[in-house]
């Protein structure tokens, strides 16, 4: 499933080689998040039109899902989550809050309120969840030990940018190789540069965090050893960058010192995050690595690897060494 900025959702049931529309009967342009149930592919999720969507049928069909005082608010969805052992336990992420339902979507309790961003769960349990909450000029980390019903704050070593600077959008990838290991990607401006703020890692589930890169310090302006990933140049020279439009990450799951980042570029990590290098820059279509500009999303599936951006799907079965496109009979574009 894809959703894409101003064409709906749409499926294939051939591994990308074939699309086709499966909101066609919805008055629905945007959709941004999308979950499929792990216990039967034909049920789906998804956001649109400030709320969330369910199908049953492989999208055939569609209901708007929630009760009424969650369906009153008009939310901004950034992130669907199923629990991975409880299909009936759903998790969502939006301006309005983190939201739980214990009824596949029924009816909806908030969690805490706030402009949430992502929601990931621990690789090996289903009672360990991580949220970043965006408030002011900063991003928070928050975690749950009892399955999302509570949550609290962790913020040693976490980005505090000074008077001045702001840090309003991370993301962050977990991996089944480093199971309490979490990566963070912090975009924002600070020491007089713009971009990336940092790259921070976790490895005792976001309790502490480190600075890894790039540079000696948050942000700043770019240099041969300060790159800036959020740029459009593939050698990281460049200040600033889309990145509170475009931004994207993932870790190996075999391996969780491999790490892929989305910007403009799609930029990897072989090291742990230390270094980072551009297989291709957004204009260079003739080489092996290439992914189009804008990517919204990297996500491992397997050994499968698939990236979302403004050029379409795209996709890789060795890590993200050779790209192909897998967007045929897509119409529209920003995915």
């Amino acid at each position: 499933y894809a959703g894409t900025a101003t064409a709906g959702a749409w499926k294939t049931t051939d591994k990308g080689m074939n699309w086709s529309l499966i909101t066609k009967n919805l008055e629905l342009n945007g959709v941004y998040a999308i979950e499929i149930d792990f216990t039967d592919f034909n049920t789906i999720y998804i956001s649109g039109n400030g709320g969330i969507y369910k199908s049953t049928d492989g999208g055939n069909n569609w209901d708007v899902i929630g009760d009424s005082n969650f369906i009153s608010l008009n939310h901004s969805v950034k992130d669907i989550k199923l629990s991975p052992t409880n299909n009936q336990i759903l998790f969502t992420a939006t301006d309005e809050g983190i939201f739980k339902s214990i009824d596949g979507g029924n009816n909806f309790n908030t969690i805490m309120s706030g402009n949430f961003l992502e929601i990931e769960f621990h690789p090996n349990t289903a009672d360990t969840i991580y949220f970043v909450r965006q408030i002011g000029d900063s991003t928070e980390f928050y975690r749950s030990d009892d399955g999302g019903n509570t949550m609290t704050q962790y913020s040693n070593g976490w980005p505090s940018p000074g008077s001045g600077d702001e840090q309003k959008r991370t993301e962050i990838a977990v991996s089944p190789a480093s199971p309490n290991k979490i990566v963070a990607l912090a975009t924002g401006s600070a020491n007089g540069g713009s971009g990336l703020y940092g790259i921070y890692i976790s490895y005792d589930k976001g309790e502490n965090w480190t600075f890894q890169c790039c540079g000696p310090q948050p942000a700043g302006a770019p240099s041969a050893t300060n790159i800036n990933m959020m740029g459009w140049q593939p050698d990281g020279s460049d200040d600033g960058g889309q990145y509170y439009y475009d931004l994207a990450l993932a870790v190996n799951p075999n391996n969780a010192d491999s790490i892929h980042v989305g910007g403009v570029n799609h930029w990897v990590s072989s090291d742990n995050g230390i270094t980072f290098t551009c297989p291709a820059k957004w204009s260079q279509p003739h080489k092996k690595g290439y992914v189009h500009a804008d990517i919204h999303d990297i996500n491992y599936f397997g050994d499968d690897l698939w990236f979302a951006c403004d050029g379409g799907v795209f996709y890789s079965d060795n890590a993200g060494d050779s790209v192909t496109k897998r967007m045929f009979g897509i119409a529209g574009s920003d995915f």
